[in-house]
């Protein structure tokens, strides 16, 4: 499953009362309507956002997790060693503020692996 933004799909810039008259073709326009009207009947689903581990500002370069006295981020392996992974999330992330460069090197890392 694949979560969208309605809001933005409403937006969606060919519509019956916004489109090329003289070199649209009404048909397709038409078609967009009935896509349209479709996704406004479809149910909203109960999604929030996380924060992956490699973002959230408790987590460290080496998998340990501090966030503050009343929990920390763990997870077992096999070897019994406690760490997060990247991509991992909790209900307690918070983004970490960072600089534009670091967005880029992260980035970068990411599409690295």
């Amino acid at each position: 499953m694949r979560l969208i933004d309605a809001d933005k799909l409403k937006k969606y810039p060919i519509r019956i009362n916004h489109y090329d008259k003289e070199h649209g073709n009404l048909d397709f326009v038409l078609g967009v309507e009935s896509v349209m009207e479709y996704a406004e009947t479809l149910p909203a689903v109960d999604a929030v956002e996380v924060v992956r581990c490699k973002d959230c500002k408790f987590h460290d370069k080496d998998g340990n997790c501090d966030g503050g006295m009343f929990y920390a981020c763990v997870s077992f392996t096999e070897d019994g060693i406690m760490r997060t992974e990247d991509n991992d999330f909790c209900s307690y992330g918070e983004r970490k503020q960072c600089s534009m460069g670091q967005l880029v090197l992260n980035k970068l890392k990411e599409e690295n692996k």
